[in-house]
């Protein structure tokens, strides 16, 4: 699949692969959240990946409150059985990750994980349940509706090639994961044409739970079958330049959720991947392992 925004590294916290991002990035205290450095990339040793998942998983489940201090250096490595570097290092990470600070001869604190201004992303709101399908697609319908009309007046020939390209190879896969991940291609490849960066940034935010409700949308036979085909007409509408039309069949398409998927819709997300989809127990396990 290829990126749709320039070099993928350039997306706020995507990685290769769809279903290792969703792995790394909504999993819960029996996986590990991120196993790379923010800034770097580099790997993280495997006792630093496991004590950060464990002090992730309290700062996110809400069992290490915020404003709460975490205990210290040496107390955490004789509580885990790490040397003292170890946990120098995990702390460090959840500190570039807005999870904690560092108040200077106090101690480390627990940050307030807050939608707007906080350290809480999208993915950590889905691991707490905060996260349902419908307000997920209305977000989606708010912004791939104006990006799609945008699409309609700034596309190039090349982005039409390339989005039928993407729609080919939907079409032509059986595969639910593949599908998805050329539903995705396709969905960023009208944000690239678009031609607006902070849309696109916009929606890397919501890459990967994106991701997640497409695989909840293609595993189920009656939303595939409405839903597909109108990617179709918003090509067909981006081809013809008609920015009216390009953002009524993206909120047509992106409104199928609302129509078919029932009790569903109003679940937290981490509850309703299909089984044995990526990840999808790892989204769940911050719940204690609930699912349908």
């Amino acid at each position: 699949m290829q990126p749709a925004f320039g070099p993928r590294a350039c997306l706020p916290g995507a990685i290769r692969g769809d279903s290792l991002r969703l792995q790394r990035h909504i999993n819960g205290s029996k996986g590990v959240p991120v196993p790379s450095t923010p800034t770097t990339g580099a790997a993280i040793p495997a006792t630093v990946a496991q004590l950060i998942a464990h002090l992730d998983a309290g700062i996110v489940a809400g069992t290490t409150p915020a404003g709460s201090r975490l205990e210290s250096e040496r107390k955490l490595a004789e509580r885990h059985g790490v040397s003292r570097p170890v946990v120098r290092e995990a702390l460090r990470i959840l500190q570039e990750r807005g999870l904690v600070m560092a108040q200077p001869g106090r101690g480390t604190f627990v940050r307030e994980l807050r939608p707007t201004g906080g350290a809480a992303t999208p993915e950590i709101l889905t691991r707490r349940g905060q996260v349902t399908a419908r307000q997920l697609s209305a977000a989606r319908i708010m912004l791939e509706g104006e990006a799609a009309a945008l699409a309609a007046a700034k596309r190039t020939a090349t982005d039409l090639k390339h989005m039928q390209a993407l729609l080919d190879s939907l079409d032509a896969t059986d595969n639910v994961i593949a599908k998805a991940e050329k539903d995705l291609a396709f969905h960023e490849a009208v944000l690239l044409a678009a031609r607006n960066p902070v849309l696109q940034v916009m929606f890397g935010s919501i890459r990967s739970l994106s991701f997640a409700l497409m695989l909840r949308s293609l595993g189920d036979r009656r939303v595939r079958d409405t839903g597909a085909p109108i990617h179709h007409a918003i090509l067909a509408a981006i081809r013809r330049r008609d920015s009216g039309a390009a953002r009524r069949q993206m909120i047509k398409h992106l409104s199928v959720a609302e129509t078919h998927y029932g009790p569903d819709l109003d679940r937290p997300l981490a509850h309703i991947l299909p089984p044995g989809a990526p990840a999808g127990s790892d989204i769940g396990a911050a719940h204690g392992g609930a699912r349908r």
